[in-house]
């Protein structure tokens, strides 16, 4: 999904730019959709140009200097839906991607008709901030049963797998379903 935002994003930001004539030497003319009234032809010409341009040079050159690092832990962590935003930070971080002075982009999508998407600016303290060594925790998962997942997933568990250990826990879930934390030891 990273991939198809952010063709979509650049292929917007970049029309009309010089680079834009080398993309579409390279891949072909976009169609224009006002030259074409069959909705269905229209929308399968714009795919297939989408579908060229995410596979073209410049793309894959910008996604991969620009994007591609902030899906570094959740491609080992999965989707946590929109925490994945904050984890495309934490990856930025354990991998020293980040300068101060930059700006960084933030964009998440809701199963519905929603998106959030905000920027933040890199403060001179950034690169200060400890490393949470993400890498070795996960290197130290274990592998769950079913049996345990759907226990966990049913709140019939009272004790964790994996006991908290310096990072913020599910205390517990109120009868108004507020979840309250605390930072364990």
């Amino acid at each position: 999904m990273i991939e198809y935002a952010s063709a979509a994003i650049f292929k917007h930001e970049w029309r009309g730019l010089p680079r834009w004539k080398d993309i579409e030497t390279d891949i072909g003319k976009e169609p224009n959709s006002h030259d074409i009234e069959d909705r269905e032809k229209r929308l399968a010409q714009d795919a297939e140009f989408a579908r060229r341009f995410a596979k073209s040079r410049q793309f894959l050159e910008a996604f991969n200097a620009k994007v591609k690092d902030t899906a570094a832990i959740s491609r080992q962590v999965g989707n946590i839906y929109t925490g994945s935003i904050y984890l495309g930070l934490a990856s930025l971080m354990e991998l020293g991607r980040i300068d101060p002075g930059e700006r960084l982009c933030f964009g998440a999508y809701g199963s519905g008709c929603s998106a959030l998407v905000f920027s933040g600016m890199v403060q001179p303290g950034a690169p200060a901030v400890p490393s949470m060594n993400i890498w070795e925790r996960l290197e130290k998962r274990r592998q769950i049963s079913l049996d345990e997942y759907e226990r966990l997933h049913q709140g019939e568990m009272r004790e964790s797998i994996l006991a908290p250990y310096q990072e913020f826990a599910l205390l517990k879930i109120d009868e108004q379903g507020y979840r309250h934390y605390e930072y364990a030891n």
